[in-house]
């Protein structure tokens, strides 16, 4: 009878969420020291059947069911009928190994030889040598997939969020990096339980999208492109789209505070859980980028024609 080991946790599920999104909160960049000092050290007494690291990264991904749960029921915000709606990159590879992920055959390659006793070493080129290296990229094959964004090509994936006018998260999709952002598969779960005004920049320029959402009960807003005519919108609408940088201070803060990319991955489940407990982490941040709209001022200038 083969023995196989089936060791218990020491450390509960929600012990295991629990430190993985305070790590996003703390000032840690790598999480191999915040481990290590400030769970294993600084909060001994709080974890006391805190494990080895290696350990932890392995007890990682089950907690992933938990932080999903506790992020879809607890951490989403509901929606005002003001919204914003933009995709950030999520690379998990540098952009100077996009071309490594590709098999690469070399011909006519020099080979070393051997080193002889008493003799130097000397190069031998030969005319029939044809290697293969197959570099893709394990962790993320057949799951990332290569896109282009304003900055430029990217490898991994795309994080779609709508946000309200508080900043707070509504929705989100992770998907592969070559899906097109007007996408009805995802627009339509994202603005599932969206209402209103929903303001998007001119990646989202697409008028049978605006007839689909409009069906809805939901109005697209974006900017004119160059060579579109000119149209004319509510003064409101005008103000409200120059807004429209809030989201992007929260994307900002998503990958510089939460650190929700990173290319230094060896699971796709661990990066999961970085991803989702960083997106759980930003609801917990105290004070988020906001519009301010619950002013008398600017509410009067809401409500004005």
């Amino acid at each position: 009878m083969v023995r196989k080991r089936n060791r218990k946790f020491q450390l509960s599920l929600s012990e295991v969420a629990t430190i993985v999104v305070y790590f996003h909160l703390s000032h840690y960049r790598e999480f191999k020291n915040y481990y290590l000092i400030e769970i294993k050290k600084n909060l001994k007494s709080e974890f006391p059947k805190a494990v080895s690291y290696n350990r932890f990264v392995e007890l990682m991904p089950n907690a992933l069911t938990v932080i999903d749960s506790f992020l879809s029921n607890s951490c989403l915000e509901k929606c005002s009928g003001i919204s914003f709606i933009d995709s950030t990159i999520l690379k998990v590879c540098d952009n100077r190994r996009i071309h490594s992920h590709k098999n690469l055959s070399f011909t006519n390659f020099f080979l070393w030889k051997k080193p002889v006793k008493g003799r130097t070493l000397q190069l031998d080129y030969s005319d029939n040598v044809n290697w293969s290296f197959k570099t893709r990229c394990k962790v993320f094959k057949d799951i990332a997939q290569r896109g282009k964004s304003s900055t430029g090509w990217f490898y991994g994936f795309k994080l779609h969020l709508i946000i309200n006018d508080q900043g707070e998260l509504l929705s989100f999709m992770v998907t592969p990096g070559n899906v097109d952002d007007r996408n009805l598969k995802v627009i339509f779960p994202l603005s599932k339980n969206i209402y209103g005004k929903l303001f998007g920049d001119r990646g989202y320029i697409s008028q049978s999208l605006f007839e689909s959402l409009y069906e809805k009960g939901i109005q697209l807003i974006t900017k004119l492109k160059k060579n579109m005519r000119n149209k004319l919108i509510p003064f409101v609408d005008k103000i409200l789209l120059r807004k429209r940088a809030i989201i992007e201070s929260v994307n900002d803060e998503l990958k510089n505070i939460c650190q929700i990319q990173h290319t230094r991955h060896r699971s796709f489940f661990n990066w999961a859980v970085n991803l989702l407990s960083g997106l759980v982490a930003f609801s917990f941040f105290p004070k988020k980028t906001s519009l301010n709209l619950r002013s008398k001022d600017n509410l009067q200038l809401l409500l004005s024609p």
